[in-house]
């Protein structure tokens, strides 16, 4: 049988200096000294201003176990300093937890672990959510930031500067060790992948009905690839394709220069006759829209009459534009 306590002045001593109490519940003030074991269950707010536990540091609070505090609540957090009980951690809902600072919501962490910085239902991993002010900040020697892919893929690193400060802004593919876009302290902006060709240096009589144009010299080439004068684009986007050119036709003969897609006529550059043997200059530039994948030809046509066409120079490039 255990003992029944009526009132809350009555005082229980224990001269040993130890007391057990099993099954209780209610308030509990004054001074509590020595070792505590068993639970002790809070419903709501506790504050522990009156009771001092002490253990082996009576300026601590050790416990053992789990703890189990109410939720909590943006105005009223359930776990808050001493004099500032609208700041601290609440529980809004299952699995998920959340940190108040003077009455408002500052950060959450969602059931799926995504982390919401001034907002309530984070889209990402990390959201963060703000007005007119800048909302992050990295500060440091180099102030990089790594995009690291768990599976087969590029590390990107996007760096605030270099060692050797050329550079005040690049992204760098840490996989290959190469540049792929960067802006100087001038402003001036860099790609050095950017895909591009150029080509010269060709020489011969055209007698046929129509045919693509093959260079004897690749000056240079960045993305694209090529075989007898197919270029294949390596990304979807607008490119500019032009040419420079020494040509002239014989008798009656009508020749054209024509822009080729995907072995179809994307448009015609340019037309000469055979009213004279001379060389005449011919040049044009197109814009096309390309996919991944696609192919383009300058294509030299021999049209109607009779004769034929002959060049001595030819100079071709293409460019993505974006």
């Amino acid at each position: 049988m255990g003992i029944q306590i009526n009132g809350q002045t009555d005082i229980i001593s224990a001269t040993d200096g130890s007391l057990t109490i099993q099954g209780a519940s209610g308030n509990l003030t004054g001074d509590l000294t020595g070792n505590v074991t068993g639970n002790i269950n809070s419903t709501g707010v506790s504050t522990f201003a009156t009771v001092n536990i002490t253990q082996s540091n009576p300026t601590n609070l050790n416990v053992t176990g789990v703890t189990t505090v109410a939720a909590g609540s943006t105005a009223a957090p359930s776990i808050s300093p001493t004099g500032d009980s609208n700041t601290g951690i609440f529980f809004p809902s299952a699995d998920t937890i959340a940190f108040g600072e003077g009455g408002a919501e500052a950060l959450r962490i969602d059931s799926s672990g995504r982390v919401g910085i001034n907002s309530t239902i984070p889209a990402a991993k990390l959201d963060i959510t703000g007005g007119s002010s800048q909302q992050l900040q990295i500060t440091g020697t180099e102030a990089d930031i790594w995009l690291k892919s768990t599976g087969p893929g590029t590390t990107w690193r996007i760096m605030g500067s270099t060692n050797n400060n050329t550079h005040k802004f690049r992204i760098y593919d840490q996989t290959n060790s190469l540049d792929r876009f960067g802006i100087d302290s001038s402003g001036r902006v860099t790609m050095p992948y950017q895909p591009i060709f150029q080509t010269t240096g060709t020489s011969y009589t055209q007698t046929n009905a129509a045919t693509i144009i093959i260079p004897a010299t690749v000056v240079f080439i960045t993305a694209f690839t090529h075989s007898s004068g197919v270029f294949t684009v390596p990304v979807s986007g607008k490119y500019l394709f032009g040419f420079w050119g020494l040509s002239y036709a014989h008798g009656t003969e009508v020749n054209d220069i024509r822009a080729h897609k995907n072995g179809a006529i994307a448009g015609q550059l340019v037309q000469f006759n055979g009213t004279s043997t001379n060389h005449e200059e011919c040049s044009g530039t197109i814009i096309l829209e390309m996919s991944a994948s696609d192919t383009f030809s300058w294509l030299y046509n021999r049209g109607s009459g009779s004769g034929a066409a002959y060049s001595t120079q030819w100079n071709m490039w293409g460019y993505l534009l974006g």
